[in-house]
């Protein structure tokens, strides 16, 4: 995203057709993995 500057985190509900933004990140804060918790 944004000339491959930020990760986007989605969770997908392919039963209804919908997806969800968890998170926008830098690379840094990606490889921290705090988001993950």
């Amino acid at each position: 995203m944004g000339g491959n500057k930020y990760r986007l985190v989605a969770a997908i509900h392919f039963n209804t057709q919908k997806l969800f933004v968890r998170h926008v990140l830098t690379h840094k804060e990606y490889d921290q993995g705090d988001w993950n918790k």
